[in-house]
């Protein structure tokens, strides 16, 4: 596993050498981000007792992923990310950094359609309210996600 991690890093240290804004290597560095979001989220899940210090740096990770997509003006490709910062920050109860983040996906998937991710999103603003016992807010968050939800499935 430590290995993965060394070529990830490798490789965006490599695209790191090229100071221009080229789409391509934009995409391509936060592509590596995620990659590197995730790989710092799954070794949180086998290490417990570091795991908040891990979940942590998985959430960096992800923040910069969605911000080089969106130097690279990608909100497509925002729109296909953006959950895996959304579902680390529910992980690590960061309710106030959570609720953008969970609105922001929601705007992106009603542009960008998916149904799935759009589920989800309405899911971490349903725990996002919960956090914050606005119950009404919450019941309604959740009865969005799972409308979304068995429409999806009855259309699939």
């Amino acid at each position: 596993m430590e290995e993965s991690r060394q070529h990830y890093e490798r490789s965006l240290a490599l695209l790191q050498d090229f100071d221009s804004p080229v789409p391509k290597l934009l995409e391509q560095r936060a592509c590596l981000l995620y990659c590197m979001g995730l790989w710092w989220r799954t070794y949180a899940v086998l290490n417990h007792v570091e795991s908040d210090r891990y979940r942590a740096t998985a959430k960096d990770y992800f923040q910069e992923c969605i911000t080089v997509f969106e130097q690279a003006n990608r909100q497509d490709l925002v729109a296909n990310f953006i959950n895996g910062l959304g579902a680390v920050l529910q992980r690590m109860h960061c309710w106030d950094e959570l609720e953008p983040v969970a609105r922001k996906a929601i705007a992106l998937h009603q542009t960008y359609p998916h149904q799935f991710r759009l589920a989800r999103a309405y899911g971490f603003l349903a725990e996002v309210a919960v956090a914050k016992s606005a119950w009404r807010e919450a019941q309604e968050a959740a009865k969005q996600a799972l409308a979304i939800l068995d429409n999806a499935a009855s259309t699939a």
